[in-house]
């Protein structure tokens, strides 16, 4: 029975990751690096220390990486202030559905609370959701379940029945962790073997959980 669900914002509920993505491709254009596209497919879902101990890893610990990263952000934050930010497809029918039914929903998201809230509030889903937890309120972001377990604490939900919807390994295996019922919806990052084992599901779009759901309540 699925009493509960939790989703990941960025790749998610918004279609930013694409879009970071092609602004940290133009910084690095700009200072001479190659894009190293497949880094930041990696860094989905991490905070920003364990992304940037990672991306350092690869590329050195010379390179700057707070500082691609902010400017990248900047350019992606000013675009979605001109255009609107983008939403993932199939979002506003899963919404819906899940307050016909009456079952709660909340977002758990690796992003600090001041930028969650904003974004939340800028869609229009802030005063929509059952509970908000970031990376900033937790002592160990994802893969850790930390942040999945406060969820279910602010949705009073019991983990084995709280769906988790992530759209990178990093989440799935977080939410794994914590007990939850992991569903992949995969963005930037494919689901590798070690996370389509662990996962109960993965559907290509969010158009495919609301039958999941029905299968799984029996509705």
């Amino acid at each position: 029975m699925i009493r509960g669900v939790i989703l990941d914002m960025d790749g998610l509920i918004t279609d930013t990751e694409r879009l970071f993505l092609r602004f940290w491709s133009e910084v690095m254009a700009s200072r001479g690096y190659p894009a190293h596209e497949e880094l930041v497919a990696h860094c989905v879902g991490l905070d920003t220390k364990e992304a940037e101990v990672y991306v350092r890893s690869k590329l050195g610990k010379s390179f700057d990486y707070r500082s691609i990263l902010a400017e990248a952000s900047a350019l992606s934050r000013e675009y979605c202030s001109r255009n609107g930010v983008p939403l993932k497809d199939g979002l506003s029918e899963l919404l819906s559905f899940l307050e016909q039914k009456q079952i709660p929903y909340g977002v758990a998201t690796s992003a600090g609370y001041e930028s969650a809230k904003k974004r939340l509030t800028q869609i229009g889903l802030r005063d929509r959701l059952h509970g908000i937890v970031t990376g900033d309120m937790v002592r160990q972001g994802k893969p850790a379940p930390d942040i999945f377990l406060k969820a279910c604490e602010q949705l009073g939900t019991p983990p084995g029945e709280t769906l988790v919807l992530e759209d990178s390994p990093h989440g799935i295996l977080g939410a794994y962790r914590a007990g939850c019922i992991p569903v992949m919806v995969p963005d930037l990052a494919s689901p590798d073997a070690a996370t389509t084992a662990i996962a109960y599901a993965v559907v290509p779009g969010l158009e495919q959980v609301i039958p999941l759901i029905r299968q799984i309540n029996q509705y």
